[in-house]
């Protein structure tokens, strides 16, 4: 009953605060808008140039590179010799020459010599080289099997092409920037749920209202998982309001399943409390604490790619905002792996132990006399 008291009183509380409440909701909104519009370029994909290629070839050689090409990637034309292409090549009329050894069907060697600094125009290049490298090697195979590789080829050069068609598009499953910063926002914001139960629960166990606390019959797992609920709660709505609001309002993609991303959401705010909570209990100090804590948090974001786009590589992993985005984005995008699980556990543990931590060092305090 201590801890359903503790709660209801405390909730009715912070939720009386509605400039607070209106802030922490429209903040990730109006910084999802922001970010979004200022880099969505970096989140389009650009238009592929065409790269120019000059092909040394006989014709049979010639005939499978060009039916089994994209002529919206590679533009080919065909030189006598490898003098000739090589001059054009150096003028600058070409991106790369291919130099193709056959007999028929039978491939003896395949030389490119690529110039291009387009990092995208070499990997067109060179899919497209490992592509004839890949049917050589079949039609090596058929042939140790006393198949008539010729007789074959020919037949299937008759056809349209030696290849199904699969167009590449920058629609589906790609996050746009507004995608994208909806989700690191929202996390951040409900994040910094952390620095509102920091400084919430240093006012009210410092003092005289603190002293009377920790003076009174109530236990000290029951104070703190009444105030941890209390804040939890508010943070909580908090969050599902603005998840909402950025679905069926704002209509960022968000997935199908919003059951996941309610819950996720719901998570990553009792994860957030409990960091708040213990910050405050470990520093005896929830002023210093929260300067601390505000640090760490936008930290977090940078290096969990809240701002911008980057890679840390296992310094992510070190982060709780990691952890939520990862679970939103797979819950989004990639369906639920043992990835997603991994990064449900994190939270999970992340908020146990943080919380577990506060109520020892709570009582620790108490049994020794110190102040928060």
């Amino acid at each position: 009953m201590n801890i359903l008291y503790t709660l209801f009183y405390y909730s009715k509380a912070l939720l009386t605060d509605k400039v607070t409440m209106v802030v922490k909701t429209l903040t990730p909104i109006l910084m999802m808008l922001v970010l979004g519009a200022a880099l969505k370029n970096t989140f389009t994909a650009a238009q592929l140039e065409v790269s120019n290629v000059i092909v040394v070839a006989d014709d049979t050689a010639y005939n499978m590179l060009d039916k089994n090409i994209d002529d919206s990637f590679l533009a080919i034309s065909r030189a006598a010799d490898l003098d000739e292409a090589m001059k054009n090549y150096n003028d600058g009329q070409a991106d790369a020459v291919i130099k193709i050894d056959s007999e028929g069907s039978d491939v003896h060697d395949i030389v490119a010599y690529v110039g291009t600094n387009n990092n995208i125009k070499k990997i067109v290049i060179g899919s497209s080289v490992n592509d004839l490298k890949n049917i050589s090697n079949i039609m090596h195979a058929l042939a140790d099997k006393n198949v008539d590789t010729d007789k074959l080829f020919k037949e299937y050069c008759d056809q349209k092409s030696l290849l199904s068609e699969s167009k590449i598009t920058a629609t589906g499953n790609i996050p746009r920037a507004i995608d994208y910063y909806g989700v690191t926002m929202l996390v951040l914001t409900t994040m910094t749920g952390a620095l509102i139960a920091c400084d919430h629960f240093g006012a009210i166990f410092s003092g005289s209202v603190g002293k009377r606390i920790k003076s009174s019959n109530m236990r000290v797992y029951e104070n703190y998982i009444g105030m941890f609920g209390s804040m939890f709660l508010v943070n909580m709505i908090q969050g599902t309001i603005t998840l909402m609001i950025m679905r069926y309002i704002c209509r960022i993609n968000l997935g199908d399943n919003m059951i996941w991303n309610v819950i996720i959401v719901v998570l990553a705010s009792a994860m957030a409390t409990a960091i708040g909570i213990f910050t405050c209990t470990a520093f005896n100090d929830a002023k210093q604490a929260t300067k601390v804590l505000n640090m760490v948090l936008q930290a977090f974001a940078f290096v969990s790619g809240g701002y911008v786009k980057l890679d840390f590589g296992f310094l992510k992993y070190m982060t709780p905002n990691h952890y939520v985005q990862s679970a939103m984005f797979q819950n989004i995008y990639s369906g639920y792996g043992g990835s997603f699980a991994v990064s449900i556990a994190a939270i999970c543990i992340i908020t146990v132990l943080c919380l577990g931590g506060a109520i020892i060092l709570g009582g620790r305090e108490i049994r020794y006399g110190t102040n928060i």
